[in-house]
């Protein structure tokens, strides 16, 4: 290939590779404009007391089905507004995904009922610990770890995915299934942030081996 062509096939890829990105540029903020209006929606609609998490809009109905912050879809309600928040940087959107949030505390000092306290508290709290740096928020996850640190099972290596009976189980076992997968970057992350407890050992048993 002459070098002419060369050029023109490089000052063709540059083209085609510029405009696409002006493309992205030009579909993304309406796509997250248009999220931010959904969000404010839902909003508006949600009850003044728990259980006040929107989950999912059931067969049938046309409007959301609620739940409380025990259900392990808890946090993807407070995660959103947090995404908002970070898009918008309106601090209303900021008060609001703080406050659901925090609806979710309970479960960094309970005993664990389940592994899914790791997406259910990160994107919660730890999202507002990445764009606020509060220093409760990382508190509350430290915590969080601890809590389900206790799910570690040393002679398994694994994360008890279900410490109590549940549908289509046989019981007792260690069972563990492939979302615990979800929860390991909060463990991750405590093990380089102060945790204690499993949380210090587990990043070590699931290292990919030579």
């Amino acid at each position: 290939m002459s070098l002419s062509r060369y050029s023109f096939v490089l000052i063709l890829l540059i083209f085609l590779f510029g405009f696409t990105l002006n493309q992205d540029r030009i579909r993304v903020d309406p796509a997250l404009t248009y999220c931010v209006q959904q969000a404010a929606k839902t909003a508006a609609s949600l009850p003044p007391t728990q259980p006040n998490l929107p989950r999912n809009v059931l067969n049938g109905k046309t409007s959301w089905n609620y739940i409380s912050y025990k259900d392990w879809t808890s946090g993807f309600w407070p995660g959103t507004l947090w995404y908002v928040y970070e898009y918008t940087k309106d601090p209303r959107w900021k008060a609001k995904a703080d406050s659901f949030s925090r609806e979710l505390t309970p479960l960094a000092y309970q005993k664990a009922i389940d592994h899914d306290l790791g997406f259910q508290m990160y994107c919660s709290f730890g999202n507002g610990l990445r764009l606020t740096g509060n220093p409760d928020y990382k508190k509350i996850l430290l915590a969080t770890a601890d809590t389900l640190s206790t799910l570690f099972n040393p002679k398994v290596g694994t994360i008890l995915s279900w410490p109590r009976s549940v549908p289509n189980m046989e019981w007792p076992q260690h069972n563990t299934i492939m979302d615990n997968m979800i929860n390991l970057e909060l463990l991750f992350w405590a093990s380089k942030n102060g945790g204690v407890n499993a949380c210090t050992t587990w990043p070590s048993r699931t290292r990919r081996p030579p």
